[in-house]
């Protein structure tokens, strides 16, 4: 297994891993990554409810007080509704790494082995960003937070990416310009909307992880609307895949109710309220794309 020091300034490309505790599984698909990617594998770990160890992994705490210092606006929701907070603590707590992988800890990718994975990409340096799904349906229900006069809106599947340090500091100075719009900050575009809207609307290079040879995911697999049972899923099994999300025990069958949830729709005062932000920002130029 690749070891790492904390006292070593970390650099190149590493993994932020996206978890909210570091259990058997999660330590378990930590450890696989370190040892198979030859990549450092550091935790960003949702700690709005205390500290999380998760040694012997570096550690990036996400909580209100460390997103607010960097000066961007923080919802109830957000260490869930912005999963990019994340990669701005990396980016500015280690300025010297170029490129970050940022995965959440519920990801698990199938086939002979990590190193054959990150293989796919390694002629890609000059691609800026590579996401999954990057087209943006009619009607998608995110549309309304990012919309605006002049502006194409993107969607991207957050779970997995990879993303250059200047593509970082450009998201994270748009975060700051929008978190002063009072009206933006009624309905605050996610990661998704937000990254990708940001990036495809900018000089920056996009690419679906698709783009480069294997077809490594598809709707069926990486996906919201489903999930896998962790205890029967077979992690070496062919063809190389990335699957969303990989459930164990409860966490797996409060996902299924969830998802039930989700199928009986929004109410009537739900989706008016989105559809009224939706017409406010589109009258709205922005000047943040």
């Amino acid at each position: 297994m690749a070891t790492f020091h904390t006292a070593d300034a970390p650099h190149g490309e590493v993994i932020l891993l996206r978890i909210t505790r570091l259990d058997e599984h999660t330590r378990a698909f930590a450890e696989r990554l370190t040892r198979e990617s030859g990549r450092e594998v550091m935790c960003i770990v949702d700690e709005r409810n205390g500290s999380v160890d998760v040694s012997p992994y570096r550690k990036l705490s996400l909580t209100a007080r460390t997103c607010r210092a960097l000066g961007i606006h923080c919802p109830s929701d957000f260490a869930w509704r912005c999963g990019d907070y994340g990669l701005y603590l990396a980016r500015t707590q280690y300025p010297s790494i170029t490129r970050f992988w940022l995965i959440e800890g519920d990801v698990r990718i199938t086939g002979p082995g990590l190193d054959h994975f990150f293989h796919v990409f390694d002629n890609s340096e000059d691609i800026d960003c590579i996401m999954g799904n990057l087209q943006a349906s009619a009607g998608w229900y995110w549309d309304h937070s990012i919309a605006s006069a002049g502006t194409t809106v993107y969607t991207c599947l957050f779970n997995i990416l990879r993303i250059n340090a200047a593509a970082i500091d450009l998201l994270l100075e748009r975060r700051r310009e929008l978190s002063l719009d009072r009206v933006r900050r009624l309905s605050w575009a996610n990661d998704e909307a937000f990254v990708a809207t940001t990036l495809s609307n900018s000089p920056f290079t996009c690419r679906d992880l698709n783009d480069f040879g294997p077809t490594l995911y598809t709707t069926e697999t990486l996906t919201f609307h489903a999930a896998f049972n962790g205890s029967t899923f077979q992690e070496h099994q062919e063809p190389m895949t990335i699957y969303h999300p990989v459930l164990f025990g409860e966490a797996y069958e409060r996902k299924r109710r969830k998802l039930h949830a989700i199928a009986a729709g929004e109410t009537l005062s739900q989706r008016a309220r989105r559809r009224a932000i939706h017409l406010l920002n589109a009258l709205t130029r922005s000047t943040n794309f």
